[in-house]
Parts: structure tokens; C-alpha cells; sequence
């Protein structure tokens, strides 16, 4: 009977495919947090004055 030869991945396919993976969650981690604090900054503008106020020109 004829035995199966199980074939593992050399080391340095599965050091790069780590990298790969490690790399691709900094990236990941590093946008939510940039998107985060973009979206504390962000400006809201103003909607129109209602019909009695006085509208205040800057100077």
C-alpha cells in the first residue's frame, strides 16, 4: 500500500505570508484610527437663520 507524503510549505513562504498578513492589519488598524479622528474634526455647517434673526456679517 502506497503511503501519502504530506508536503509542508517551505519556512520562508510562511515568513512572507505572515508578513503579508501582519502588514496588511497595520494598514488596516492605521485607517479606522486615521478615519476616527478625521471624523472628529470635521466642520458641521450652519443651516439658515430663521426668519426673525439678525444675521451677523464677520468683520
Amino acid at each position: 500500500m502506497k503511503s501519502k507524503l504530506i508536503y509542508s510549505r517551505p519556512d520562508n513562504r510562511v515568513r512572507r505570508f505572515t508578513r503579508e498578513i501582519l502588514l496588511a492589519s497595520a494598514i488596516t488598524v492605521a485607517a479606522i484610527i486615521v478615519l476616527t479622528l478625521s471624523r472628529d474634526q470635521t466642520e458641521v455647517a450652519e443651516g439658515p437663520s430663521p426668519a426673525g434673526a439678525s444675521v451677523q456679517t464677520p468683520q
